[in-house]
């Protein structure tokens, strides 16, 4: 499963988490990271260890905004490489009877990591799109302010709900 915090990624973390139970396997959250590198500056290794420790509470954050908290009943490994993430994907896959999951990103129906995943994945993808708000709100920002209202409504009035 590719972590990420985009509406679609956090979609796809929930099909994935949804699809381990159901599998009864284990789930494997893996967030990619890159430094960029150029040939007249190399970045020191505070640098790649602020990354490395972004990617890690990446993988901590979408599973709190998906699904509250890392589930339980569920083992889960969480991993995190440098590199660019379908390959990182790649590396990460051990069967061919696993499944990819992961979010379809900003330009559905197939962005460049989407096609790269498809195309050299040895297992089964599934490629996960926004939630329908989000495709209607046309926007990330707009989609996930939607979101934190709704759920701030919901939370407010759960109160008030008649028995």
């Amino acid at each position: 499963m590719g972590i990420s915090l985009s509406l679609a990624g956090l979609e796809a973390l929930r099909f994935a988490v949804a699809e381990a139970r159901r599998r009864d396997s284990r789930l494997m959250a893996v967030r990619a990271w890159v430094c960029h590198r150029s040939s007249w500056a190399w970045p020191d290794r505070e640098y790649e260890r602020t990354l490395a420790d972004k990617a890690r509470r990446t993988i901590v954050e979408a599973f709190e905004e998906a699904a509250g908290e890392v589930p339980a009943d569920l083992p889960v490994v969480r991993r995190t490489a440098e590199g660019w993430p379908p390959i990182v994907l790649k590396e990460s896959v051990t069967s061919p009877r696993d499944l990819l999951v992961i979010g379809a990103g900003r330009r559905w129906p197939a962005g460049e990591v989407v096609r790269a995943c498809v195309r050299h994945q040895a297992c089964p993808v599934v490629v996960v799109p926004p939630p329908e708000m989000a495709r209607l709100a046309r926007g990330r920002t707009t989609a996930r302010r939607l979101f934190r209202e709704a759920a701030a409504a919901l939370e407010k009035n759960q109160g008030n709900v008649p028995d």
